[in-house]
């Protein structure tokens, strides 16, 4: 709305009611944030409409990027959570090798409904994986229309990701869970892959720093950016 948009210096609590449906895009002039029963909030002062932007969280399997996620969306007003790994499971019989590059188009058609229509978009898994043709589809996407990108590696000591694994294991045969990789040797093959082609983004290791902690870094990343 037209008032809204002259208000500038509007403060607001971001607590996952309203202001995540706000018609507007907030540049944060400043942030801050505190804890309350354990709870995360974030207090931003809006100063100017900002540009669209994707928030990718890259990292190996069982480093905590859905959990992070979940965290920045539970805060960041007007975003939307856009998962290859969640298309995945609509397919009756998805095979990586054959179906990444169709599951890659989808999520981007995806992202540009959503930012089309006025949303931020969080990418829970890394589209490292792509080929280099699909990524200069996303990459020509964005300049072409502005869009700011966020990325951010997540990770873990490698014995601390493979006990994550088994416990992983354990809950898909409780029936709790759904995955793909069953076994160590199936994980350290996407883990030495992983490895191999990831970017020297800003690093947080989720043994050493709480979620929300990271979800702190993180938001102050973006609003310095």
């Amino acid at each position: 709305p037209s008032q809204a948009r002259e208000l500038k210096n509007l403060s607001v609590i971001i607590t996952g009611t309203a202001n995540h449906r706000a018609q507007m895009r907030p540049r944060w002039r400043s942030m801050s944030f505190e804890r309350s029963a354990g709870e995360l909030r974030v207090n931003i002062t809006k100063h100017i409409i900002m540009k669209p932007f994707v928030l990718q969280i890259h990292g190996p399997i069982c480093s905590g990027k859905t959990t992070i996620v979940k965290i920045l969306h539970k805060e960041l007003p007007r975003t939307f959570i856009i998962s290859a790994d969640r298309l995945k499971w609509l397919m009756s019989d998805y095979q990586p090798k054959a179906d990444r590059e169709t599951i890659s188009l989808m999520v981007l058609d995806i992202i540009k409904r959503a930012l089309e229509a006025g949303w931020n978009v969080i990418q829970d898994s890394s589209m490292l994986w792509i080929e280099q043709a699909t990524k200069k589809m996303y990459q020509d996407y964005y300049e072409e229309n502005g869009i700011i990108q966020h990325h951010f590696n997540l990770a873990a000591p490698l014995p601390v990701l493979l006990h994550r694994l088994q416990t992983r294991i354990e809950e898909e045969r409780k029936g709790n869970m759904r995955i793909l990789i069953k076994d160590e040797t199936a994980y350290m093959r996407s883990y030495t892959r992983y490895q191999e082609i990831k970017k020297d983004y800003p690093t947080f290791d989720t043994t050493e720093k709480e979620a929300q902690t990271i979800a702190i870094e993180i938001l102050e990343h973006i609003n310095h950016a």
